[in-house]
C-alpha cells in the first residue's frame, strides 16, 4: 500500500469510531433524560422517585 492510503485508511477509521463515540453517548444521555420524563410524568407521582433511584444506582 502507498502511505498516502493508508494515511487516508486511518483517517477514515479514525472518523468511524469517534462517530460511533458520539453516538453511543448521545444515547446513553438521551435514555437517561427518557427515564427521568418516563417515571416523573408518565408513572404515579407519588411513587416516581423509587425507580428512578435504583435506576441510577444500577447505572
Amino acid at each position: 500500500m502507498q502511505p498516502r492510503m493508508v494515511l487516508w485508511y486511518y483517517v477514515v477509521q479514525h472518523c468511524a469510531l469517534t462517530r460511533h463515540v458520539w453516538i453511543t453517548v448521545q444515547l446513553r444521555y438521551l435514555r437517561v433524560v427518557y427515564n427521568i420524563v418516563h417515571y416523573n410524568v408518565i408513572a404515579v407521582p407519588e411513587y416516581s422517585f423509587i425507580p428512578v433511584t435504583t435506576k441510577f444506582q444500577q447505572w
